[in-house]
């Protein structure tokens, strides 16, 4: 069984072109038919990395860095707006609490990012568990923005029924403070 060599690649072993779901031991300049040998694992040693990653995993990979960027930059701002916000001594109670909440949040974002950055590389390599890790982590991510937006709609929408709209109408003519 003879095929047409696919561009020059090293001698190694790779997943087979006929079955993906197993491997076949490219020699350089065609496929062996001998048999991958058993290692640590119980199967051969794939190449790993950007390179040797299906084009959906690269893809994939450099979305999540890009989500990574995004969460650490702004998580880091936040952090710091935060820190100068609870280190203010003229502070309410109040004001404190939603400067630490800010601070509590922010932190969360950058300790997702850190993490999405570490399951990023291991996606490269082919680690199953990464790529159940960062479902999981990006799924509860969309999950809130889906629900932030969906609340937020919600507001939106109540604040410019009938019932709303007479009650700014109101407020305005009593001369409330705006």
């Amino acid at each position: 069984m003879t095929q047409a060599p696919p561009p020059p690649m090293p001698a190694g072993w790779y997943p087979d072109p006929a079955n993906p779901s197993l491997n076949r031991y490219w020699t350089g300049s065609d496929w062996s038919s001998m048999p991958p040998p058993p290692t640590a694992a119980g199967g051969p040693e794939m190449p790993k990395g950007l390179a040797a990653a299906p084009k959906t995993v690269q893809v994939a990979f450099w979305l999540q860095l890009g989500a990574v960027a995004t969460l650490g930059i702004l998580g880091f701002l936040f952090v710091i707006l935060a820190l100068d916000d609870l280190n203010n001594p003229f502070l309410s109670d109040d004001d404190y609490a939603t400067a630490f909440v800010i601070f509590l949040a922010s932190a969360f974002g950058l300790a997702q990012a850190v993490a999405l950055g570490v399951f990023a590389k291991f996606l490269l390599d082919g680690a199953n568990w990464a790529r159940i890790a960062s479902t999981v982590a990006l799924g509860l991510t969309l999950c809130s923005n889906v629900l932030a937006l969906a609340l937020g709609i919600a507001v939106i929408v109540l604040l410019f029924q009938n019932q709303s709209n007479a009650w700014f109408r109101r407020t305005e003519t009593a001369g409330v403070a705006s």
